[in-house]
């Protein structure tokens, strides 16, 4: 909603077929087509500035690789590209990309999270702790196989805890 209230194009992909509990492209159509998602947005808005996309993609995540021409184009058209979910994060936060990447997730499984405060100590992140990351562009393929993820990362502690705590890490 925001990016939309300052006037930004906003393009949403879905998945090209069904998968787990994310949504599909025909989904999200109908989504925006709501009259209370449309009274919500700015039904001018909606139409003038919401573009939905297919991915291309019937898996967890995505894979740009087999991703529709409109994806690619977003994706590199993009000023800010967001993935939301913890399925995004264990497809593209190590991907060899040549920008920056915004998620947000509410941690399912903790195995594949490595994140550290800014003294470098690990943090133990629970289920239903809240990220939200900022992976920076990967060094080149050439560097190394598995390239060091630069990430910045904000964490919250879920609500149910009663406590939360806020910081950035390099």
């Amino acid at each position: 909603r925001l990016l939309v209230e300052q006037g930004r194009q906003v393009v949403v992909a879905g998945k090209s077929l069904p998968h787990a509990n994310d949504m599909l492209a025909a989904e999200l159509e109908e989504l925006l087509a709501d009259p209370r998602v449309a009274s919500f947005l700015g039904e001018a808005r909606v139409k003038s500035q919401l573009q939905v996309i297919a991915s291309g993609t019937c898996m967890t995540g995505c894979d740009l690789r087999r991703a529709t021409p409109e994806l690619v184009r977003a994706w590199r058209e993009a000023g800010i590209v967001y993935a939301k979910g913890q399925g995004m994060i264990e497809t593209l936060r190590y991907a060899p990309l040549g920008r920056d990447l915004f998620h947000a997730v509410l941690v399912k499984g903790t195995r594949y999270f490595r994140e550290t405060d800014p003294q470098g100590q690990p943090i133990a992140l629970a289920r239903g702790d809240a990220l939200f990351l900022h992976t920076l562009p990967a060094a080149p393929a050439s560097a190394a196989i598995c390239p060091r993820v630069r990430c910045r990362t904000a964490w919250m502690r879920s609500a149910t805890c009663g406590t939360s705590t806020r910081f950035s890490a390099a």
